[in-house]
């Protein structure tokens, strides 16, 4: 805790889900904490996305009194299928324990806990102050950009330079721990690493995002998209496979006649292909580089790519694909680790995707910044030492990495991507299996 006023406990760059996670916890633990997030306005559109909220999000929710009874259905396990001329042979059963939400929802929630921020979309009230006699303050910053920070060694402080792009103005802020929380394209990376910059790299395939109420699907779809579970149908012959579960609705709700089927089709497409510079150009003629907005696809585009669902979809997927009212948001795949993820001697601390963005297949991307929260809020007050700390999160991301990797490459890569990016994640597990049996557990 700082024992000056001018002097801010914790700063967060970045308002999305990482930044919400570690500041809901820092609160809940005493800390005053702001959050400088470049995005304009509060309210958030729907993104069509769902999210697996599994173990390390339950102990944090739980740490930080925030409930998970209410954010989604449970979901209990993973339906694998291969599509098979135009029907679906099921291959294997995996377990899933964990809750589905929507980003919105997930957001909204943590909104409510961090700064009392309500909106209808939050179906929990603002917690009472009397509840968290003890919780710091938190403060939610929109239209905050921020352009450089300096390190003071000699006070062990860090300076924040942000502009407000409401106002045109700058302004200063000074704290003992900077967060820097603000994704793939992390201002606050690049300011740290200039002469190491990380590049990321594209897959070689895309995600098409999009969500479809439940109720409008056929008998079939309705008996292969069921509560609790989760389809994935892949079909090899042409590098695509597809993952589908059930949301809540916009606004909250998850009974099962209002959820709704939350789908994402990965489809193989090589970089600056005619298809992909199609498909990732708006309705405005700007060539985007890594994801397409919601209704901003070019219809023609997505006319082309309803073509190729119906040729290669099985039923019931090509009857979603057709009914989505909405055109979907596009995602080009793409994946990094950033060599560090701590400096400055545990004062600036990198998070979430701005450290580690691991390929969406495993669904453990808000696990894994759950897990860099706790162990964080350890790390500051002292019950963890900060090479534990960089030590095991650095093992938990690069074992997520190259799961999610082998995960996508099983069936859209070739023989050899797929042997590799097995070997790779068989010999990450085995270094960290063998360095904890020589010198026990990093975090006992």
């Amino acid at each position: 805790m700082s024992d000056k006023k001018d002097i801010h406990d914790v700063v967060i760059v970045g308002g999305s889900l990482s930044g919400l996670l570690s500041g809901v916890l820092f609160k809940r633990r005493g800390y005053n904490v702001t959050i400088l997030e470049q995005f304009h306005s509060d309210i958030r559109k729907s993104q069509a996305a769902g999210i697996g909220l599994t173990d390390q999000v339950r102990k944090l929710f739980n740490s930080a009194g925030v409930s998970l009874d209410d954010v989604g259905p449970s979901m209990k396990q993973v339906h694998f299928y291969d599509s098979v001329n135009g029907k679906l042979e099921i291959k294997r059963v995996e377990p899933y324990p964990g809750v589905m939400t929507g980003w919105t929802i997930l957001f909204y929630r943590l909104r409510a806990h961090f700064d009392r921020f309500i909106t209808p979309v939050c179906p929990q009230r603002a917690p009472n102050a009397s509840d968290y006699p003890d919780e710091g303050e938190g403060v939610y910053k929109t239209h905050a950009k921020v352009t450089s920070i300096e390190y003071l060694k000699s006070e062990k402080v860090v300076l924040v330079h942000y502009d407000d792009l409401a106002t045109s103005t700058s302004h200063t802020l000074k704290t003992r721990l900077l967060i820097g929380a603000d994704g793939g394209n992390s201002t606050i990376r690049k300011l740290l690493l200039p002469s190491r910059p990380v590049l990321r790299k594209y897959a070689g395939y895309m995600a098409w995002r999009g969500t479809l109420p439940r109720n409008q699907l056929s008998a079939l779809g309705k008996d292969i998209y069921r509560p609790g579970i989760a389809p994935v149908i892949a079909n090899p012959a042409v590098k695509a496979y597809t993952m589908t579960y059930l949301i809540p609705a916009d606004d909250g709700r998850f009974g099962l006649d209002e959820t709704l089927v939350n789908f994402v089709w990965y489809d193989y497409c090589s970089a600056n292909s005619p298809v992909y510079v199609k498909s990732m150009t708006d309705v405005d003629g700007k060539l985007h580089r890594w994801t397409l907005p919601p209704g901003k696809m070019d219809p023609d585009a997505w006319e082309a790519q309803l073509g190729v669902a119906r040729k290669t979809l099985p039923p019931p997927l090509d009857e979603m694909v057709e009914k989505i009212s909405d055109r979907p948001f596009i995602t080009a795949v793409s994946d990094f680790i950033a060599p560090e993820c701590v400096f400055h001697d545990g004062h600036v601390v990198l998070v979430g995707e701005a450290f580690c963005m691991a390929r969406p297949h495993s669904g453990r991307s808000t696990n894994e910044a759950a897990r860099q929260a706790l162990h964080l809020v350890d790390a500051v007050e002292g019950k963890i030492t900060w090479r534990q700390y960089r030590t095991e999160i650095r093992n938990c991301v690069t074992l997520n990495f190259y799961y999610s990797r082998m995960f996508g490459l099983w069936t859209l890569g070739g023989r050899f991507a797929q042997l590799w990016a097995g070997l790779q994640y068989w010999w990450v597990g085995f270094r960290i299996r063998l360095s904890e049996r020589l010198f026990g557990k990093v975090i006992p």
